[in-house]
């Protein structure tokens, strides 16, 4: 393997370990809105830095009950086929966590499911959608074979459409705008590049894997700059904080105002990071260019 080969091929192994790291690591925060309520149960309950948590049982999650107790009201652990593995009545108590029984250093369910499709890539040293579903539908289904309290409404949605007789691979939500799906297409992306896909053909096979779940537009947008972000990272290292910034204000500029919305006017600092602006750009206002645009691949 040549040496730019090697390279590429360590930082591919990087950035799926500190995935599934980081995923480990950060679930016990997993959707806390109250950056003072945060900063409390982190001295509180997790106060050794680099350090994997479980949720301690005493724990109760400061605002998961508000979308908890919204979805039981729809009736949505009520699936006809089983896939909470006996937590059906944890999303009917208040200040249940979303990770709840998780052991310290799992993985949620959004990043079990990628590593489902790494397995399936090894096997079959290409991607197999059926494969990947027959993968899939065992996680959910059979006993044991997950933790997680929360399961995304995709997944949720998912089988109930395949329990009413849609085919297996018809099953993705038409809307749901699901972010945790780029966590499901990276392994796709990260092998096809490294076997030198073309980027359209890759972008393409993405959208396909993630139509299982959801066929949301807009995350078909993010996979386009997901797609151009990890080819220009491995193409040149070097750059990998000007393509970073690229990609961010590529997606400041189509969803400004959502990410505004995210943080109040006086956290903006807190959540961007200090020297950066309500919208994330540089102190400069300005994007350092690439060599390829976010819009070369269509």
């Amino acid at each position: 393997m040549a040496v730019a080969g090697q390279r590429q091929r360590l930082q591919l192994d990087y950035a799926i370990t500190g995935m599934c790291a980081g995923d480990a690591l950060a679930f016990p925060l997993h959707w806390y809105y109250d950056f003072k309520r945060l900063s409390a149960d982190i001295a509180e309950h997790y106060p050794t830095e680099n350090t994997y948590y479980a949720v301690p049982k005493s724990l109760k999650h400061p605002s998961a009950w508000k979308y908890f107790s919204l979805e039981e009201t729809k009736n949505e652990t009520k699936n006809p086929i089983d896939i909470f593995n006996g937590q059906h009545e944890a999303w009917a108590t208040e200040g249940t966590h979303y990770h709840a029984i998780l052991p310290a250093g799992s993985n949620t369910s959004t990043t079990m499911l990628s590593r489902l499709l790494m397995r399936t890539i090894v096997e079959k040293k290409k991607y197999h959608q059926m494969t990947y579903l027959k993968k899939y539908v065992k996680y959910f289904t059979e006993p044991d074979q997950h933790l997680d309290t929360y399961i995304e409404s995709v997944h949720r949605g998912f089988f109930r459409l395949w329990a009413a007789g849609t085919a297996i691979n018809a099953c993705g939500a038409t809307g749901e705008s699901c972010l945790s799906a780029l966590t499901l297409a990276l392994p796709l992306i990260a092998f096809e590049l490294f076997q030198g896909v073309g980027l359209k053909d890759v972008l393409q096979h993405a959208i396909g894997h993630v139509s299982l779940a959801t066929k949301a537009e807009l995350i078909n947008r993010r996979l386009k700059v997901l797609v151009w972000l990890v080819h220009r990272m491995l193409a040149t290292p070097e750059k990998a904080m000007a393509c970073l910034e690229d990609a961010f204000n590529h997606l400041v500029a189509n969803d400004s105002h959502k990410l505004v919305n995210l943080v109040e006017e006086d956290d903006t600092t807190l959540f961007w990071g200090a020297g950066r602006g309500a919208l994330g750009k540089s102190e400069t206002g300005t994007t350092r260019g690439t060599e390829e645009s976010v819009f070369s691949i269509s």
